[in-house]
């Protein structure tokens, strides 16, 4: 069967040289995976809260299976704040009594809790890889007055941003 358009070839180099719907079929195949790539890196489950005193934020259900988790908070005023990410299980669709800190050998970048200080600046950010059915953001103590803004991103698989 004759091919729609002829290939052609550098003799010089002696490489083919694409036709019009080859580039056509490659830029189709690249921009799909550039949109999947996208797609991917899209948080499944997120949460911001203000904190304007200690205290644990609203619980978050993780029903859509986030296994890779992100927080961030920006304190604004405090002198010094401790923020923590506590988890509990689930006890017939509401999150059992009992909560507790992430633990140290799910974290994968900084601390938890995050130890935050004016200075020297400290690492505002903790990321994780854990699949728990509730998780919180707790602030356990602050310096001063102010407000933290707290960010806390969850994907599926086991992609971070």
């Amino acid at each position: 069967m004759r091919s729609i358009a002829p290939k052609v070839y550098n003799t010089a180099m002696n490489r083919h040289i694409l036709n019009p719907i080859e580039w056509a079929i490659l830029l189709g195949l690249l921009l799909s995976i550039f949109g999947l790539m996208l797609l991917a890196q899209s948080p499944s489950v997120q949460q911001a809260l203000t904190f304007t005193t200690t205290g644990p934020g609203a619980a978050v259900a993780n029903y859509n299976g986030a296994a890779s988790w992100r927080l961030t908070f920006t304190p604004t005023g405090f002198t010094a704040a401790t923020v923590q990410v506590e988890s509990a299980e689930d006890c017939s669709g509401s999150p059992c009594a009992t909560w507790t800190a992430v633990n140290q050998s799910n974290v994968i970048n900084g601390t938890n809790p995050v130890i935050w200080t004016a200075s020297p600046v400290v690492s505002n950010t903790v990321a994780f890889k854990f699949n728990h059915p509730w998780l919180r953001v707790n602030v356990t103590s602050v310096t001063g007055t102010g407000s933290i803004q707290t960010l806390l991103l969850g994907y599926r698989g086991t992609k971070l941003i």
